[in-house]
């Protein structure tokens, strides 16, 4: 028999697969079933007295009610008494009312509610969210900073929705104690899934976005496929949406930041153009959380009220008159030493390099320097063609037998040091760098490189430090860049007396809490002085505040003022109440990519320009709003060529050479990643330096123009765009 319908395990199979699906499967299942179970027993209580099937109901709610009373009927007396056949019959449909309303609904509508609590606690309850709200796809432990972020913004969005492969009970805990205002947890909403499955990504309602945020996750869950997943991920992502657009042209494009760990990952996504198909859809910003946090320790906020604990990387005004130079010294050749070092090069120009020649040196320590050197100087070959650079292996020098005359060079220009000469592409008898005798010019790029093999503890390296700290000529930065906490804290807080001393400042980076270095703060404060209060903790994985709205708006203004024409002046235009944020805005959306360069490039371009611009007024004790004078002018100007250099260099691009005679236009020569203006700022033609001095002319009023503009009405801009700086 069972044969033919099969094994009867089937059929219980069959029974569990359609009761164990969602609620509304549960519901009409049962509805179903106690339907046919009431059918039959208005049935059987209609044939055992009652008037009408009807009235079985009205028993299975009414117990008390008889078969054989008929409510119109108003002499009780005139009613006969049921039958005990009667009597059983409304027993058995009492007891099976009881069971199905009383048991199984109930027992049902309770399993429902567990089962809701259970898929919430565990991230698998998905909830149609299509409005006012802000994806954030993995649960990497910088989700709880960036939650606080979006909800301290102008326009916070209504809902955040995260997707991850991370217990949602734990992230939930780490988000909620995080949040400032407790009530914005009723905000937070959390799928537990992996961010390279379609489904779970579709799940989020992706294309209804505000912004989206691919930040992956930790690296216990994605060990070294940390940026290879995110980019998948946003690939699927990006086909999603061009699905879902439907040939949309004026659909706003949505803010897609995508996290790379990696900082050669993120290095080679900040100048190409990856996804040109959907760009019209997806707005690609890639960052680094390296990067991230080396611009909030170097580039202090503009815009800014609260006290900062880092100092830029000068202490006084650096004008045109001063010896004085920069120095960083990079103790660990790290993700987070690599990224502080490329963004000090973004940053560090001053004006004294074009009066006395005094170059920002940046100094790497690290115990196998000669290997990470080799793989930096490979990364930004054309910038080590023309800067000048030396290695220094410190485990080879006899001990404590080196001062300032043999190891420290106060001025790399005329190098004490005969045994660790400094190799300097452009000038060297013996150089074999493409761009020697090709009339560059003497001053094209403003920053030396020094690599120091060996440990911190080394005698040698100490008196180096000792030196650096001692010359009354620099103004020496430390940063203490070991991933490993404690090896960070002992490597500072050991450091000569001198050192702590005579250092501007010491950066010790804390991977996850700076509870130690606060610590030590706090107790050396009650001694007043103490060379200890120097220490500063940075690099804190819930620490990093992804809050990029004023150094975009800068940038974007940065973009609007060089589309400005010859006759025209930002100071005109904010004076006359015709400076508009919609404007710099639509000079930035309708930005294309220009002579052959990636559009990409020219965005970074703008935000490593508005991250100099501090200290370009900084070094030259210019005022918000104030008129330039002709000699900060000219300044100015050079500075800006000399950051525009090394920015043009390090993404890749490197100067023309006699020999590029076959490339016939600008276009032809930026598309094979050349351009014809890396060169000293006196070797440009005039119309680009007269560019540069109108540019400089305008940054106060930028700066007041970004102090007018109101941040929270720049935050609900929603829409995305791109823009250029390509001055040239």
């Amino acid at each position: 028999m069972w044969e033919k319908f099969g094994h009867p395990r089937k059929l219980f199979f069959i029974i569990d697969r359609r009761l164990s699906g969602n609620f509304m499967k549960q519901f009409c299942w049962i509805f179903f079933i106690v339907s046919i179970i009431l059918i039959i027993l208005g049935l059987l209580g209609w044939w055992a007295g009652a008037d009408h099937p009807y009235k079985t109901f009205i028993h299975i709610f009414n117990p008390q009610y008889d078969f054989g009373l008929n409510p119109e009927i108003l002499n009780a007396e005139a009613i006969g008494t049921p039958s005990h056949l009667q009597r059983i019959i409304g027993f058995i449909i009492t007891m099976i009312g009881s069971l199905l309303l009383t048991g199984l609904l109930t027992t049902t509508l309770i399993n429902w509610v567990d089962r809701r609590k259970e898929r919430w606690q565990s991230g698998e309850a998905r909830y149609h969210i299509t409005k006012d709200f802000v994806a954030i796809i993995g649960t990497h432990k910088m989700v709880s900073n960036l939650c606080n972020t979006l909800l301290s913004k102008g326009d916070i969005p209504r809902w955040i929705v995260i997707l991850g492969s991370r217990d949602t009970d734990e992230v939930r805990k780490e988000i909620f104690e995080s949040l400032i205002d407790k009530n914005h947890r009723k905000r937070i909403v959390v799928y537990k899934g992996d961010r390279s499955s379609k489904l779970n990504i579709t799940s989020l309602n992706p294309e209804k976005a505000r912004e989206i945020y691919i930040i992956g996750e930790n690296f216990p869950e994605d060990g070294f496929d940390h940026d290879t997943v995110n980019l998948e991920t946003y690939y699927t992502l990006s086909s999603y949406i061009a699905e879902k657009a439907c040939n949309d042209t004026k659909r706003k494009r949505i803010k897609c930041h995508v996290m790379f760990e990696y900082q050669s990952t993120f290095t080679a996504f900040q100048y190409f153009d990856i996804d040109k198909a959907n760009c019209h859809l997806l707005d690609f910003i890639p960052f680094n959380y390296y990067e991230n946090w080396a611009q909030q320790v170097l580039v202090p906020d503009l815009m800014s009220q609260k006290p900062n604990i880092y100092k830029p990387l000068y202490d006084t005004p650096i004008d045109s008159e001063s010896k004085k130079r920069v120095h960083l010294i990079i103790v660990g050749m790290s993700k987070m030493g690599v990224a502080m070092a490329i963004e000090a090069a973004q940053v560090a120009h001053f004006p004294n390099f074009s009066s006395r020649g005094v170059r920002t040196l940046i100094t790497f320590i690290d115990r196998n320097a000669a290997r990470e050197m080799t793989f930096f100087k490979g990364r930004f070959s054309n910038l080590f063609e023309i800067s000048r650079h030396r290695y220094v292996d410190a485990n080879q020098l006899p001990s404590g037998g080196y001062t300032v005359e043999h190891f420290y060079d106060a001025n790399p220009s005329s190098p004490v040091s005969k045994t660790h000469k400094w190799l300097d592409p452009m000038n060297d008898v013996d150089s074999t760098s493409r761009f020697k005798g090709e009339n560059l010019g003497d001053k094209i790029v403003d920053i030396d490189w020094e690599f120091i093999e060996g440990d911190i503890s080394n005698p040698n390296i100490r008196d180096y430090l000792i030196d650096a700290a001692s010359d009354p000529d620099s103004v020496t930065n430390l940063a203490i860049c070991l991933p490993v906490t404690p090896e960070a804290v002992s490597a500072a807080i050991y450091l000569p007396e001198k050192v702590l001393h005579g250092s501007h400042q010491i950066l010790v980076q804390q991977s996850t809490t700076d509870a130690l270095v606060s610590a030590i703060r706090k107790g050396s404060d009650a001694i007043n002085g103490h060379p200890l209060m120097k220490l500063v903790p940075f690099g804190m994985i819930d620490r990093s505040n992804y809050d990029t709205e004023r150094r975009d708006l800068l940038a974007k203004l940065i973009n609007y003022t060089y589309g400005l024409g010859p006759d025209e002046d930002l100071s005109k235009i904010y004076s006359s109440g015709e400076l508009r944020l919609k404007d710099v805005e639509k000079s930035w959306t309708e930005m294309k990519g220009n002579k052959g360069k990636p559009l990409m490039s020219m965005r970074w371009s703008n935000m490593y320009h508005a991250s100099a611009i501090y200290y370009k007024v900084g070094s030259l004790g210019i005022q918000e709003g104030a008129e330039i004078t002709t000699e900060h002018l000219a300044q100015l100007a050079r500075m800006e060529h000399l950051r525009w250099n090394v920015e043009q260099l390090m993404m890749g691009f490197r100067p023309q050479l006699s020999s590029d005679s076959r490339f016939n236009s600008a276009e032809e020569l930026r598309r094979n990643m050349i351009h014809y203006d890396i060169k000293d700022f006196d070797s440009l033609p005039k119309e680009t330096r007269d560019k540069d001095n109108g540019f400089s002319r305008n940054i106060p009023m930028m700066l007041k123009a970004l102090r007018y503009f109101d941040l929270k009405q720049y935050s609900c801009e929603k829409g995305t765009d791109s823009g250029e700086d390509d001055k040239k």
